[in-house]
């Protein structure tokens, strides 16, 4: 019961933060429309803004692990580590960065997820 409970605040998140984000590109693109200026549009790349709003629910989830847990458990870095994938390329975006340059960020980024070891599967005995 406590699994269900759970997997469906996870859901909550998950369609509140989707909602909101499409109600946001509605209401930029009205505001655009009516001629209202928005000084992030005038970003070259200021989609990005969206790939950083999907961020949210895995902070949210994290967050969600950590009160239950007392600490940041699996499940938590898990939520943290995708968050901080999504927060580096919106930034990356938002920012202009050559990619050129920064993409060793992703191979250290690659090295905190191996040593997490979240990826791997705990086995199961007896």
């Amino acid at each position: 019961m406590a699994d269900e409970v759970s997997n469906n605040r996870h859901g909550w998140w998950g369609g509140l933060a989707g909602g909101l984000v499409v109600i946001l590109v509605g209401v930029v693109f009205l505001l655009r429309n009516l001629g209202i200026p928005l000084p992030f549009v005038g970003l070259h790349n200021w989609w990005a803004l969206f790939i950083l709003a999907g961020a949210v629910p895995f902070l949210a989830q994290a967050l969600d692990s950590y009160r239950k847990a007392g600490r940041v458990d699996r499940a938590a870095l898990h939520s943290l580590l995708v968050a901080g994938a999504m927060l580096l390329v919106a930034a990356m975006f938002l920012l202009d960065l050559d990619w050129g340059v920064w993409w060793p960020l992703f191979v250290i980024y690659g090295g905190l997820w191996t040593m997490a070891g979240v990826g791997k599967r705990r086995r199961h005995t007896g």
